[in-house]
């Protein structure tokens, strides 16, 4: 059987209804000093981010995105409170203030669904280009992690993925197809 390594039509397609369909659901947050990436996580307006996005801020805002594709003056700014963090994990819980009722939520997966080569999307802000799409395959998934990040140590399962991530993308999930 012959394979194939050419890019796949279907592969483009799939990305830009993955990327319709989801990326109202990312904001763009504003902690410690760095632009990075969350997701709404339920209608409620809980946002999804890193730890070391809003570790150290007195204040958290998001941007939502609109209509309009992605422009800083077509967004609408949020104030945010922080709820829960997780050092070891490098995660965090956001709630927005006054959230609007069609927040489009970002559905979590679970774990045992994650599979190495399954393909994965990321919408995120690198280098403040937001709203931005890239797609990779996931490269292994790797329980009981260990990393240190700006003199913090960390543990937890990560999934390695071969998308381009930058600064900008902490904080946003990898989506499958």
């Amino acid at each position: 059987q012959e394979i194939s390594t050419d890019a796949s039509p279907a592969r483009g397609i799939e990305g830009i209804v993955v990327y319709k369909k989801t990326v109202d659901g990312f904001v763009v947050v504003f902690g410690n000093e760095v632009v990075a990436s969350g997701a709404v996580g339920d209608p409620s307006g809980l946002v999804v981010t890193n730890w070391h996005v809003v570790e150290g801020s007195k204040r958290v805002g998001v941007m939502m995105r609109t209509k309009r594709q992605g422009l800083f003056e077509d967004v609408a700014m949020k104030a945010t409170r922080i709820i829960k963090m997780d050092k070891q994990r490098d995660l965090a819980l956001l709630q927005i203030q006054n959230p609007p009722s069609n927040l489009t939520v970002i559905p979590m997966a679970d774990l045992e669904d994650i599979e190495v080569a399954m393909g994965v999307h990321i919408i995120g802000h690198p280098f403040g280009e937001v709203w931005s799409y890239a797609y990779g395959a996931v490269s292994q998934v790797r329980p009981r992690h260990m990393w240190t990040y700006e003199g913090s140590d960390h543990f937890a399962t990560v999934i390695q993925t071969t998308a381009p991530i930058n600064s900008g993308n902490s904080g946003g999930p990898l989506l499958s197809g």
